[in-house]
């Protein structure tokens, strides 16, 4: 694997951990019914940026 790709794939992956990490925070939250509306759209467009990102990980690995 070229050093750019490495970068590449390792940049995505620490994106997802954190997009992981937080999703996990905001998904507690929601479960105790403490989410505001905004704080929903903002869980459901990290969910949303998770997919993109994992599918742009797939390609990369291909």
């Amino acid at each position: 694997m070229s050093d750019l790709l490495e970068r590449k794939v390792k940049s995505i992956k620490n994106k997802l951990d954190q997009i992981k990490s937080e999703i996990v925070r905001l998904d507690k939250e929601e479960s105790a019914g403490l989410l505001s509306p905004l704080e929903r759209m903002r869980l459901a467009s990290l969910k949303e940026e998770k997919k993109e990102l994992n599918v742009k990980l797939r390609e990369l690995l291909m």
